[in-house]
């Protein structure tokens, strides 16, 4: 389904003139531009790999509008590879499950935060299926989304996080055999580490989100103390003069 988006606008154009008294005179000018059409076709687009590292198009599914991130992954565990497109102008995340052909169907759009930027896939809750996690990047939060199995998802958690978070990584970050989650903010120049607290009714707790910066001031710290002990050892190692 196409949408067609009617914009007018209005150029305002700041044009210096040299004068004679050697001042400068700005004239604001109004310039119409004719109304013009774009055609945002908000679709994902199937190539097919013909072996030889060449692709087909197959189809392409209607998403939300502007979709702009997607995961794969076997979303209802029948052994095929599903996607999970975040629509950053809807708001939401698209669910397409494989028929087994690389044809896609959407089974569900669940809502999430404001404008939805990246989309990672995970076992949040060690259940023994994919979960997904989804960076919304203008209301600085994450949304823990919970597959019941079959690929269908529920919002199990929101969680802020620092300003403007564009980035994601998922792993077991405290070595207590759930995945934590670490997320980048370009806005604050942080980095938030979302603690997974295991079965608890909402997975994820936020803890400070770290500063990048000063982890160069850590290693100076850590760099200065080495040589100072490297220097007390070989002061210790040295013998004590004495008289004869």
């Amino acid at each position: 389904m196409e949408q067609v988006h009617l914009h007018k606008h209005l150029l305002l154009l700041l044009v210096p003139i040299l004068v004679q008294s050697q001042l400068v005179t700005w004239i604001t000018m109004g310039i119409w531009i004719l109304p013009f059409q774009i055609r945002i076709r908000n679709t994902i687009s199937i190539l097919l790999n013909n072996g030889t590292g060449t692709f087909t198009q197959v189809s392409a599914p209607v998403t939300g509008v502007h979709p702009y991130s997607v995961a794969i992954a076997d979303l209802d565990g029948d052994g095929d590879l599903d996607l999970a497109v975040g629509n950053y102008g809807a708001n939401t995340v698209s669910i397409f499950m494989n028929n087994g052909a690389g044809t896609f169907t959407q089974t569900s759009a669940v809502i999430v935060g404001s404008n939805p930027w990246l989309i990672a896939t995970g076992d949040i809750d060690g259940d023994g299926d994919l979960d997904l996690v989804v960076v919304n990047q203008s209301s600085n939060t994450v949304s823990v989304l919970k597959n019941d199995g079959t690929g269908s998802f529920i919002e199990d958690a929101t969680v802020v996080v620092g300003s403007n978070p564009v980035g994601i990584a998922i792993g077991d970050l405290d070595a207590d055999g759930d995945l934590d989650l670490a997320v980048t903010n370009s806005g604050s120049n942080s980095v938030s580490i979302l603690k997974n607290n295991g079965n608890e009714p909402s997975p994820l707790r936020r803890r400070q989100g770290w500063p990048i910066r000063p982890f160069r001031l850590q290693s100076a710290i850590l760099t200065a103390m080495a040589i100072w002990t490297s220097q007390l050892r070989m002061k210790i190692q040295t013998p004590f003069d004495h008289e004869e």
